[in-house]
């Protein structure tokens, strides 16, 4: 333990043009546990690769090398068997063996462009009065409305999966996910194909005489988040800290989604895009904003219970403002690493819709098998509430339900393998 070996090599362009190549390990041996093998690269004296353990199999260790002609690159390949200071005999006697061969590189498309390409595109605007599949769609009908529908968002053109998806699998920090879409602005948006827990939405206790309508809020006390200037939650892997820019107090999902990207993607944080969230808490047009209902108690329906209701459904997040046409002081739009799902992408991909029975559909891709959380509010009255995925969306925000985090990937630089269905995932390197 403690040992080096370096390894120098050059590459030189020939050629009359600039080129790209990449460095690759073949005819790979390694016998070494626990990761206590690695290496470093420098290129030109200067570090390109920090220390990673080295590969049990083929590997490309850099891609897409840029070099001019007429140039060459000197390589420093070093080697060392990590010191832990604690018993390793376990690795005594293991071998390493491995040869550096340098080949040219092809561009990968990128996994947006990908996606695009390899899925059928719905041609015909989907019924977003029905759930899909529900129990009277045929089997060709599932067949041709299947696939990725075109929906504009604030970016642009956006593709979001719809119906029986099988093959939109992702495998990504060591977690399994699900393509929800891909975003206007070519990043990827990803749901998780699992729960990190029940949680509250928002832990506080009600009154019955002081409405508390803000606490369905992603966050509030603060300033209105709009189109034009979303609120910014900045996150420093190095300090492993979010930090709210320009608004106020975090709701406790929030904070539960937060902390768990710290201990699950920190690692990875480079390839997480800031995205769009949008927590829609906007004027419920076409009611009063504020019905007296339950026997005196106040309750406000927000926007979404008439586009839900009337068969309505957009990517974009509407002005957050109230009766009056006054911004409010909570919810929003919200750009960020983390955040919910909204009832208007479980509308559009085919999972829920409030005027069926059932709501929901049984084999559509976003039926994750619990309820959970979305980050669209319906109703609020004395006790609050938020829509989640089952029969009754009127729940307190205080009540318990599963957490599905969604996050963006970014699509630049990133390498992937694999066809998506969920035996073979596309596996992001």
């Amino acid at each position: 333990p403690g040992d080096k070996k370096v390894i120098t090599f050059t590459v030189t362009n020939i050629g009359t043009v600039t080129t790209q190549y990449n460095v690759d390990l073949i005819n790979v041996t390694n016998e070494f546990v626990k990761d206590e093998l690695v290496y470093s690269i420098k290129r030109n004296k200067e570090e390109v690769k920090g220390e990673t353990p080295l590969p049990g199999s083929d590997k490309t260790l850099l891609k897409g090398v840029s070099i001019e002609k007429d140039k060459t690159d000197t390589y420093e390949l070093t080697i060392e068997f990590k010191e832990t200071y604690s018993e390793q005999n376990y690795n005594q006697g293991k071998e390493f063996n491995g040869l550096i061969q340098i080949n040219g590189y092809k561009p990968q498309q990128s996994l947006n462009e990908w996606i695009i390409a390899n899925y059928p595109i719905i041609e015909e605007e989907p019924d977003f009065t029905k759930a899909f599949p529900n129990e009277n769609t045929s089997e060709d009908e599932i067949t041709k409305g299947s696939g990725l529908y075109e929906a504009e968002d604030e970016y642009g053109p956006s593709y979001i999966f719809r119906g029986v998806v099988e093959n939109n699998y992702v495998h990504f920090a060591n977690q399994d996910w699900r393509i929800l879409r891909v975003n206007g602005d070519g990043t990827v948006r990803l749901i998780l194909n699992g729960t990190i827990g029940k949680h509250a939405f928002n832990d506080y206790t009600f009154s019955d005489t002081e409405p508390n309508y803000d606490k369905v809020g992603f966050t509030y006390d603060g300033e209105a988040c709009s189109i034009a200037n979303p609120c910014e939650v900045t996150y420093d892997k190095e300090t492993q800290t979010f930090t709210n820019q320009n608004r106020g107090t975090n709701s406790s999902i929030k904070t539960a989604l937060e902390e768990w990207y710290k201990t699950n993607l920190t690692e990875f944080d480079e390839q997480v895009a800031y995205g769009l969230f949008c927590n829609d808490i906007s004027f419920g047009h076409g009611r009063e904003d504020i019905a007296v209902n339950y026997d005196g108690d106040h309750t406000l329906y927000y926007g979404i219970y008439n586009r839900i209701y009337g068969g309505y459904s957009s990517l974009i997040c509407p002005e957050q403002v109230d009766s009056e046409g006054q911004p409010r002081n909570y919810g929003g739009l919200y750009k960020t690493k983390i955040g919910l799902i909204t009832a208007n992408e479980l509308s559009m991909g085919g999972y829920f819709i409030a005027t069926q029975n059932p709501l929901w559909s049984s084999n559509n891709y976003l039926n994750l098998h619990y309820y959970y959380w979305t980050n669209t509010p319906h109703t609020s009255f004395y006790q609050g509430g938020t829509i989640y995925v089952t029969e009754n969306a009127d729940y307190g925000v205080n009540d318990q339900s599963d957490v599905v985090p969604v996050i963006n990937l970014q699509t630049d630089n990133i390498s992937y393998s694999g066809s998506g269905i969920e035996g073979d995932p596309i596996i992001i390197e």
